[in-house]
Protein backbone atom coordinates (compact mmCIF):
# COMPACT_ATOMS: atom_id res chain seq x y z
CA UNK A 1 0.00 0.00 0.00
CA UNK A 2 1.26 3.71 -0.93
CA UNK A 3 1.64 6.64 1.10
CA UNK A 4 -1.12 8.22 -0.03
CA UNK A 5 -3.02 5.19 0.41
CA UNK A 6 -2.11 5.08 3.81
CA UNK A 7 -3.57 8.71 4.88
CA UNK A 8 -6.79 8.02 3.45
CA UNK A 9 -9.51 7.08 5.37
CA UNK A 10 -10.69 3.37 5.90
CA UNK A 11 -14.00 3.66 4.15
CA UNK A 12 -12.76 5.82 1.44
CA UNK A 13 -9.40 3.13 1.18
CA UNK A 14 -12.21 0.26 0.55
CA UNK A 15 -14.43 1.71 -1.96
CA UNK A 16 -11.34 2.70 -4.08
CA UNK A 17 -9.93 -0.82 -3.10
CA UNK A 18 -12.94 -2.14 -4.87
CA UNK A 19 -13.13 -0.25 -7.82
CA UNK A 20 -9.98 -1.60 -8.70
CA UNK A 21 -10.95 -5.62 -8.34
CA UNK A 22 -14.06 -4.33 -10.70
CA UNK A 23 -11.79 -2.74 -13.20
CA UNK A 24 -9.14 -5.78 -13.36
CA UNK A 25 -11.45 -9.24 -13.13
CA UNK A 26 -12.69 -9.71 -16.66
CA UNK A 27 -8.97 -9.53 -17.86
CA UNK A 28 -7.52 -11.51 -15.09
CA UNK A 29 -10.88 -14.04 -16.07
CA UNK A 30 -9.68 -13.65 -19.79
CA UNK A 31 -5.57 -14.27 -18.90
CA UNK A 32 -6.76 -17.31 -16.79
CA UNK A 33 -8.76 -18.86 -19.80
CA UNK A 34 -5.95 -18.56 -22.10
CA UNK A 35 -3.53 -20.06 -19.88
CA UNK A 36 -5.57 -23.24 -19.88
CA UNK A 37 -4.09 -26.36 -21.93
CA UNK A 38 -7.20 -27.26 -23.46
CA UNK A 39 -7.65 -23.77 -25.15
CA UNK A 40 -4.39 -24.00 -26.49
CA UNK A 41 -5.24 -27.25 -28.17
CA UNK A 42 -8.51 -26.06 -28.98
CA UNK A 43 -7.11 -22.55 -31.15
CA UNK A 44 -4.66 -25.01 -32.71
CA UNK A 45 -6.74 -27.32 -34.10
CA UNK A 46 -9.48 -24.50 -35.64
CA UNK A 47 -6.02 -22.93 -37.27
CA UNK A 48 -5.23 -26.24 -38.55
CA UNK A 49 -8.84 -26.85 -39.55
CA UNK A 50 -9.46 -23.71 -41.41
CA UNK A 51 -6.46 -24.35 -43.16
CA UNK A 52 -7.46 -27.79 -44.34
CA UNK A 53 -10.44 -26.55 -45.51
CA UNK A 54 -9.31 -23.66 -47.09
CA UNK A 55 -6.74 -25.81 -48.80
CA UNK A 56 -9.11 -28.30 -49.90
CA UNK A 57 -11.55 -25.74 -51.70
CA UNK A 58 -8.26 -23.71 -53.52
CA UNK A 59 -7.15 -28.06 -54.50
CA UNK A 60 -11.09 -28.70 -56.02
CA UNK A 61 -11.08 -25.35 -57.58
CA UNK A 62 -8.02 -26.03 -59.56
CA UNK A 63 -9.10 -29.58 -60.13
CA UNK A 64 -11.88 -28.41 -61.87
CA UNK A 65 -10.34 -26.18 -63.60
CA UNK A 66 -7.93 -28.25 -65.05
CA UNK A 67 -10.90 -30.92 -65.57
CA UNK A 68 -12.50 -28.05 -68.02
CA UNK A 69 -9.69 -27.41 -69.47
CA UNK A 70 -9.17 -30.72 -70.63
CA UNK A 71 -13.20 -30.94 -71.89
CA UNK A 72 -12.46 -27.61 -74.03
CA UNK A 73 -9.55 -29.05 -75.83
CA UNK A 74 -11.44 -32.30 -76.24
CA UNK A 75 -14.05 -30.35 -77.32
CA UNK A 76 -11.58 -28.16 -79.78
CA UNK A 77 -9.52 -31.32 -81.43
CA UNK A 78 -13.35 -32.49 -81.91
CA UNK A 79 -13.92 -29.83 -83.87
CA UNK A 80 -11.22 -29.55 -86.19
CA UNK A 81 -11.81 -33.42 -86.38
CA UNK A 82 -15.10 -32.80 -88.00
CA UNK A 83 -14.60 -29.73 -90.23
CA UNK A 84 -11.58 -32.16 -91.83
CA UNK A 85 -14.29 -34.41 -92.32
CA UNK A 86 -16.66 -31.97 -94.14
CA UNK A 87 -13.86 -30.87 -96.16
CA UNK A 88 -12.48 -34.89 -97.44
CA UNK A 89 -16.81 -35.86 -97.45
CA UNK A 90 -16.64 -32.60 -99.96
CA UNK A 91 -13.12 -33.79 -101.89
CA UNK A 92 -14.81 -37.04 -101.96
CA UNK A 93 -18.20 -35.92 -103.72
CA UNK A 94 -16.26 -33.64 -106.14
CA UNK A 95 -13.86 -36.54 -107.34
CA UNK A 96 -16.76 -38.85 -107.84
CA UNK A 97 -18.93 -35.89 -109.75
CA UNK A 98 -16.04 -35.86 -111.98
CA UNK A 99 -15.12 -38.69 -112.65
CA UNK A 100 -19.11 -39.42 -113.78
CA UNK A 101 -18.50 -36.27 -115.96
CA UNK A 102 -15.40 -37.80 -117.38
CA UNK A 103 -17.16 -41.23 -117.80
CA UNK A 104 -19.95 -40.01 -119.52
CA UNK A 105 -17.95 -37.71 -121.75
CA UNK A 106 -16.40 -40.90 -122.79
CA UNK A 107 -19.45 -42.77 -123.62
CA UNK A 108 -20.66 -39.65 -125.78
CA UNK A 109 -17.28 -39.88 -127.83
CA UNK A 110 -17.97 -43.73 -128.26
CA UNK A 111 -21.51 -43.36 -129.06
CA UNK A 112 -22.33 -45.78 -126.16
CA UNK A 113 -24.96 -45.87 -124.21
CA UNK A 114 -24.08 -45.41 -120.33
CA UNK A 115 -24.81 -48.84 -118.26
CA UNK A 116 -28.15 -48.64 -116.62
CA UNK A 117 -28.93 -49.53 -113.12
CA UNK A 118 -30.16 -53.04 -113.77
CA UNK A 119 -32.49 -53.18 -111.41
CA UNK A 120 -34.68 -56.18 -113.59
CA UNK A 121 -31.51 -58.48 -112.93
CA UNK A 122 -31.58 -57.79 -109.21
CA UNK A 123 -35.17 -58.41 -108.79
CA UNK A 124 -34.96 -61.75 -111.03
CA UNK A 125 -33.03 -63.03 -108.33
CA UNK A 126 -36.16 -62.68 -105.73
CA UNK A 127 -38.56 -65.52 -107.05
CA UNK A 128 -41.00 -67.52 -105.46
CA UNK A 129 -39.04 -70.40 -106.52
CA UNK A 130 -39.30 -73.32 -103.19
CA UNK A 131 -36.58 -75.31 -105.15
CA UNK A 132 -32.60 -74.69 -104.34
CA UNK A 133 -30.24 -74.29 -106.76
CA UNK A 134 -26.49 -74.93 -106.49
CA UNK A 135 -24.37 -74.20 -105.74
CA UNK A 136 -25.35 -71.36 -104.06
CA UNK A 137 -24.07 -67.48 -104.39
CA UNK A 138 -21.10 -67.40 -101.99
CA UNK A 139 -22.95 -64.91 -100.03
CA UNK A 140 -25.42 -66.89 -99.17
CA UNK A 141 -23.08 -69.45 -97.93
CA UNK A 142 -21.43 -67.38 -95.85
CA UNK A 143 -24.51 -66.48 -94.39
CA UNK A 144 -25.71 -70.03 -93.78
CA UNK A 145 -22.39 -70.85 -92.42
CA UNK A 146 -22.24 -67.87 -89.73
CA UNK A 147 -26.00 -67.61 -88.57
CA UNK A 148 -26.80 -72.20 -88.44
CA UNK A 149 -25.19 -73.73 -85.92
CA UNK A 150 -22.14 -76.01 -87.48
CA UNK A 151 -18.69 -77.24 -86.32
CA UNK A 152 -17.80 -79.00 -83.26
CA UNK A 153 -18.10 -76.71 -79.70
CA UNK A 154 -15.62 -78.41 -77.65
CA UNK A 155 -12.86 -80.27 -78.18
CA UNK A 156 -13.88 -83.72 -77.39
CA UNK A 157 -12.74 -86.97 -77.01
CA UNK A 158 -15.47 -89.08 -77.78
CA UNK A 159 -19.41 -89.13 -78.35
CA UNK A 160 -20.19 -90.78 -75.21
CA UNK A 161 -23.99 -90.83 -76.23
CA UNK A 162 -25.89 -89.68 -79.31
CA UNK A 163 -29.08 -88.39 -80.15
CA UNK A 164 -32.08 -90.46 -79.53
CA UNK A 165 -33.42 -93.33 -77.74
CA UNK A 166 -30.77 -94.42 -75.12
CA UNK A 167 -30.75 -96.66 -71.88
CA UNK A 168 -30.46 -93.34 -69.31
CA UNK A 169 -27.20 -94.00 -67.92
CA UNK A 170 -28.32 -93.23 -64.18
CA UNK A 171 -32.31 -93.91 -64.28
CA UNK A 172 -31.79 -97.17 -65.87
CA UNK A 173 -35.14 -96.29 -68.16
CA UNK A 174 -35.25 -95.65 -71.53
CA UNK A 175 -35.31 -92.20 -72.15
CA UNK A 176 -34.84 -89.84 -75.63
CA UNK A 177 -31.80 -88.25 -75.46
CA UNK A 178 -31.95 -84.80 -76.96
CA UNK A 179 -28.77 -83.67 -77.44
CA UNK A 180 -25.32 -85.21 -77.99
CA UNK A 181 -22.91 -85.80 -75.19
CA UNK A 182 -19.32 -85.12 -75.54
CA UNK A 183 -16.92 -86.26 -73.03
CA UNK A 184 -14.24 -83.79 -72.15
CA UNK A 185 -11.83 -83.05 -69.85
CA UNK A 186 -12.45 -80.82 -66.84
CA UNK A 187 -12.14 -76.72 -67.54
CA UNK A 188 -12.03 -77.45 -71.62
CA UNK A 189 -12.88 -74.64 -73.06
CA UNK A 190 -16.33 -74.62 -74.93
CA UNK A 191 -17.23 -72.34 -78.08
CA UNK A 192 -20.65 -70.93 -79.89
CA UNK A 193 -21.21 -72.82 -83.42
CA UNK A 194 -22.68 -69.79 -84.94
CA UNK A 195 -23.56 -66.25 -84.84
CA UNK A 196 -26.51 -65.02 -81.78
CA UNK A 197 -27.19 -63.81 -78.24
CA UNK A 198 -27.10 -65.55 -75.13
CA UNK A 199 -30.44 -65.94 -74.18
CA UNK A 200 -29.66 -67.65 -70.99
CA UNK A 201 -27.34 -68.81 -68.19
CA UNK A 202 -28.77 -71.36 -65.31
CA UNK A 203 -27.02 -72.17 -62.77
CA UNK A 204 -27.89 -75.59 -60.80
CA UNK A 205 -26.98 -79.02 -59.20
CA UNK A 206 -30.06 -80.76 -60.80
CA UNK A 207 -31.04 -81.87 -64.36
CA UNK A 208 -29.14 -80.29 -66.99
CA UNK A 209 -26.86 -78.67 -64.42
CA UNK A 210 -25.41 -75.55 -65.59
CA UNK A 211 -27.39 -74.65 -68.94
CA UNK A 212 -26.36 -72.07 -71.43
CA UNK A 213 -28.71 -71.17 -74.51
CA UNK A 214 -27.49 -69.36 -77.44
CA UNK A 215 -30.58 -67.75 -79.69
CA UNK A 216 -29.01 -67.90 -83.34
CA UNK A 217 -30.67 -66.26 -86.33
CA UNK A 218 -33.34 -68.22 -88.78
CA UNK A 219 -34.65 -69.51 -85.98
CA UNK A 220 -32.14 -71.88 -84.40
CA UNK A 221 -30.54 -72.39 -81.06
CA UNK A 222 -28.39 -74.22 -79.20
CA UNK A 223 -27.90 -75.70 -75.62
CA UNK A 224 -24.82 -76.16 -73.70
CA UNK A 225 -25.46 -77.93 -70.56
CA UNK A 226 -23.30 -79.52 -67.29
CA UNK A 227 -21.22 -77.24 -67.61
CA UNK A 228 -18.43 -76.03 -64.85
CA UNK A 229 -18.70 -72.04 -65.70
CA UNK A 230 -20.10 -69.89 -67.44
CA UNK A 231 -17.59 -67.06 -69.94
CA UNK A 232 -20.52 -65.04 -71.11
CA UNK A 233 -23.39 -63.45 -69.86
CA UNK A 234 -27.05 -63.56 -70.72
CA UNK A 235 -28.26 -60.67 -73.38
CA UNK A 236 -24.44 -60.58 -74.81
CA UNK A 237 -23.96 -61.11 -78.34
CA UNK A 238 -21.56 -63.65 -79.42
CA UNK A 239 -19.48 -64.59 -82.76
CA UNK A 240 -19.38 -68.30 -84.18
CA UNK A 241 -15.72 -69.33 -82.35
CA UNK A 242 -16.12 -67.38 -79.04
CA UNK A 243 -15.68 -68.81 -75.69
CA UNK A 244 -19.02 -69.24 -73.86
CA UNK A 245 -18.35 -71.57 -71.05
CA UNK A 246 -16.30 -74.62 -69.76
CA UNK A 247 -16.68 -78.14 -69.69
CA UNK A 248 -17.55 -79.50 -66.58
CA UNK A 249 -20.22 -82.53 -64.58
CA UNK A 250 -22.59 -80.50 -63.18
CA UNK A 251 -26.27 -81.52 -62.68
CA UNK A 252 -27.24 -85.44 -63.44
CA UNK A 253 -23.59 -86.62 -64.68
CA UNK A 254 -21.82 -89.94 -64.50
CA UNK A 255 -18.23 -87.68 -65.47
CA UNK A 256 -17.47 -84.90 -67.19
CA UNK A 257 -18.68 -84.00 -70.73
CA UNK A 258 -20.64 -81.00 -72.30
CA UNK A 259 -24.73 -82.32 -73.61
CA UNK A 260 -25.14 -80.23 -77.04
CA UNK A 261 -28.60 -80.00 -78.16
CA UNK A 262 -29.41 -78.30 -81.42
CA UNK A 263 -33.00 -76.89 -81.90
CA UNK A 264 -35.35 -75.23 -84.70
CA UNK A 265 -37.93 -73.11 -83.86
CA UNK A 266 -37.84 -75.45 -80.33
CA UNK A 267 -37.59 -78.88 -81.96
CA UNK A 268 -34.30 -81.09 -81.15
CA UNK A 269 -32.65 -81.96 -84.10
CA UNK A 270 -29.54 -84.72 -84.27
CA UNK A 271 -26.41 -82.26 -83.47
CA UNK A 272 -24.10 -84.64 -85.19
CA UNK A 273 -25.59 -83.75 -88.72
CA UNK A 274 -24.37 -79.92 -88.12
CA UNK A 275 -21.12 -80.75 -86.54
CA UNK A 276 -20.31 -82.75 -89.75
CA UNK A 277 -21.80 -79.79 -91.87
CA UNK A 278 -18.91 -78.63 -94.13
CA UNK A 279 -19.22 -75.62 -97.51
CA UNK A 280 -17.84 -78.25 -99.53
CA UNK A 281 -20.56 -80.40 -99.05
CA UNK A 282 -23.48 -78.03 -98.03
CA UNK A 283 -26.46 -80.23 -99.44
CA UNK A 284 -25.72 -82.93 -96.91
CA UNK A 285 -27.49 -80.93 -93.83
CA UNK A 286 -30.41 -79.89 -96.36
CA UNK A 287 -31.02 -83.87 -97.10
CA UNK A 288 -31.09 -85.10 -93.78
CA UNK A 289 -32.61 -82.19 -91.69
CA UNK A 290 -35.87 -82.26 -94.16
CA UNK A 291 -37.83 -80.78 -90.36
CA UNK A 292 -36.31 -77.37 -91.85
CA UNK A 293 -38.02 -75.51 -94.79
CA UNK A 294 -34.19 -75.33 -96.33
CA UNK A 295 -35.90 -74.08 -99.83
CA UNK A 296 -37.83 -70.74 -98.03
CA UNK A 297 -35.14 -70.33 -95.37
CA UNK A 298 -32.66 -69.89 -98.56
CA UNK A 299 -35.34 -67.76 -100.27
CA UNK A 300 -35.69 -65.36 -97.66
CA UNK A 301 -31.91 -64.98 -96.98
CA UNK A 302 -31.16 -64.44 -100.63
CA UNK A 303 -33.93 -61.98 -100.76
CA UNK A 304 -32.33 -59.94 -98.37
CA UNK A 305 -28.40 -60.16 -99.46
CA UNK A 306 -30.41 -59.32 -102.81
CA UNK A 307 -31.89 -56.20 -100.81
CA UNK A 308 -28.41 -54.94 -99.85
CA UNK A 309 -27.49 -55.54 -103.59
CA UNK A 310 -30.48 -53.22 -104.54
CA UNK A 311 -29.56 -50.35 -102.29
CA UNK A 312 -25.57 -50.10 -103.73
CA UNK A 313 -27.35 -50.25 -107.27
CA UNK A 314 -29.48 -47.37 -106.05
CA UNK A 315 -26.67 -45.31 -104.52
CA UNK A 316 -25.23 -45.35 -108.36
CA UNK A 317 -28.76 -43.54 -109.54
CA UNK A 318 -26.98 -39.77 -109.63
CA UNK A 319 -24.35 -41.28 -112.39
CA UNK A 320 -27.84 -42.23 -114.03
CA UNK A 321 -29.59 -38.74 -114.32
CA UNK A 322 -26.67 -37.20 -115.00
CA UNK A 323 -26.90 -39.01 -118.48
CA UNK A 324 -29.93 -38.16 -118.37
CA UNK A 325 -31.10 -41.87 -118.91
CA UNK A 326 -34.75 -43.02 -118.40
CA UNK A 327 -35.64 -45.94 -116.38
CA UNK A 328 -36.48 -48.82 -118.69
CA UNK A 329 -38.99 -50.33 -115.63
CA UNK A 330 -42.43 -51.35 -116.11
CA UNK A 331 -45.27 -50.09 -114.09
CA UNK A 332 -45.57 -53.41 -112.79
CA UNK A 333 -42.00 -53.58 -112.00
CA UNK A 334 -41.79 -50.43 -110.50
CA UNK A 335 -45.00 -51.64 -108.11
CA UNK A 336 -42.91 -54.45 -107.29
CA UNK A 337 -39.76 -53.56 -106.65
CA UNK A 338 -41.67 -50.35 -104.27
CA UNK A 339 -43.46 -53.11 -102.67
CA UNK A 340 -40.02 -54.98 -102.01
CA UNK A 341 -38.29 -51.53 -100.32
CA UNK A 342 -40.90 -51.48 -98.20
CA UNK A 343 -41.29 -54.87 -96.92
CA UNK A 344 -37.81 -53.93 -94.83
CA UNK A 345 -39.17 -50.50 -94.09
CA UNK A 346 -37.87 -48.38 -96.57
CA UNK A 347 -38.81 -45.90 -99.06
CA UNK A 348 -37.04 -45.05 -102.43
CA UNK A 349 -35.22 -42.15 -100.85
CA UNK A 350 -33.61 -43.69 -98.06
CA UNK A 351 -34.83 -45.39 -94.53
CA UNK A 352 -37.75 -44.17 -92.96
CA UNK A 353 -39.37 -45.51 -89.44
CA UNK A 354 -40.66 -48.56 -89.16
CA UNK A 355 -43.92 -48.69 -86.79
CA UNK A 356 -43.84 -51.32 -84.31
Amino acid sequence: MSDLDSTLPNSLHSRITAKREQSIWPMMIFKHIVGQKLFKLFSIASIIFLFSTTWIAITQWQNSRNELDILNQELQFYKEQYQQQLVTNQNLQDALQEQAHDQIDNLSDNSIAPPAVNFEQALATIGNSQQITFPLPPAIEASLFRMIPNDIPVDYRRISSPYGDRLHPISGKWKRHLGTDLTCPLGTPIFATADGVVEMTRASNQGYGNLLKIRHGLGFATLYAHLNQFAVKPGQFVEKGDRVGFCGTSGNSTGSHLHYEVRFIGKTLDPQDFMQWQPENIEQLFNKQSYVPWANLVKQLNRTVNLQLLLAMSSKQPINDIANQPSKLTRQEKIKRKEGLQDFGIEEGGWVTVEE
